[in-house]
């Protein structure tokens, strides 16, 4: 694990190189009360001051403004096209909203539909391109093909491989939130990297068996969600895990995990970020921020420097499996 944030890393055999960390657009806009496309924009604009290289972003995020943030932050600050790692999403297709619609960008008006057809990825990719103000992309990912996957695997992947022939997209792949399911898809497609958003944090191991399958593979491996949600991030007051209500025990669970934290002076969150950048198979981080001085703390806690010890007595504890790869090597 490289400690630079912006150090370029091998995606995978087939990927492209890519900063060490990329920027999450997730929860840019419309997650909570207030988001507006301004602070997105700012918030954009403020990850390239400090050094954002790589972004990674979809339709489904803020129903466009996500992608319209990014592609007028490039534009207006300046920076070379080249420079910059772009990686957006197919699958999800913006609608006119229903009227009453509430979805989970509840505080700005939008909808999608879900397809995961050959033509209709191809529409979608466009309209992505427009938005990011870009003739290409990096990386391109089928998003959340959970439950549409014969749909994707004919349809989107299918597109999204021509794409990848034609030279408008360097890598293709899936964004998931299941590290299980992604396995279906690595195992079936011509996949060059998956995003799994979750399921390798200091609360959730699930994706041990994906990491291997993907480095025996060759496959790009892309971590977001390491705060689960927000979990671990803000221990305090935030109680929602991967977005839901967090059940009593993983409140607890964090409570404890935040209390050897302290211990060793290491803020849970900085933990957080190094477990989940410290398995040997994670290529690169997708770290989300939503608000301008977000950039600064977030990339800070890249910095924390986390003992040995803080590890050990986790899983001493039992609140990290014995046999879980530990960052540096830590036995």
């Amino acid at each position: 694990m490289t400690t630079d944030p912006f150090a370029r890393v091998p995606l995978g055999t087939r990927g492209p190189a890519v900063p060490a960390v990329g920027f999450g657009t997730g929860s840019l806009i419309g997650s909570f009360e207030g988001d507006s496309e301004e602070v997105a924009l700012e918030t954009v604009r403020e990850g390239l001051r400090r050094g954002h290289r790589f972004f990674d972003t979809a339709p489904y995020y803020g129903y466009g403004r996500a992608e319209r943030a990014v592609g007028r932050a490039l534009a207006e600050e300046g920076v070379a096209r080249e420079e910059v790692v772009l990686s957006t999403k197919v699958g999800r297709r913006l609608v006119e909203p229903a009227p009453g619609r509430r979805g989970f960008y509840a505080h700005v008006s939008g909808d999608v539909v879900r397809d995961y057809s050959y033509d209709g990825t191809l529409a979608v990719f466009e309209g992505s391109l427009e938005r990011l103000g870009t003739d290409h992309v990096e990386l391109l990912l089928v998003h959340d093909p959970d439950d549409h996957v014969e749909e994707a695997l004919a349809g989107a992947l299918r597109a999204a491989a021509r794409l990848r022939d034609e030279g408008v997209v360097r890598a293709i792949g899936v964004g998931m939130l299941h590290a299980d399911a992604i396995e279906r898809f690595v195992r079936e497609a011509p996949l060059d990297v998956v995003l799994c958003a979750g399921e390798w944090t200091l609360l959730a191991q699930r994706a041990q068996p994906l990491l291997e399958l993907c480095a025996e593979r060759g496959v790009g491996y892309l971590a977001a969600g390491a705060f689960n949600g927000g979990l671990l991030a803000r221990p305090a007051d935030d109680t929602r895990f991967n977005y839901l209500p967090a059940p009593q025990e993983v409140l607890d669970r964090v409570a404890r995990i935040d209390a050897v934290c302290r211990r060793h002076g290491v803020e849970l969150p900085a933990a957080a970020l190094a477990f989940t950048r410290g398995h040997p198979r994670v290529d690169a981080l997708v770290l989300g921020h939503n608000r301008p001085p977000e950039v600064a703390h977030n990339l800070a806690l890249l910095e924390a420097e986390v003992p040995g010890e803080l590890w050990q007595e986790l899983v001493a504890a039992g609140l990290l499996p014995a046999d879980v790869p530990l960052p540096g090597g830590a036995a």
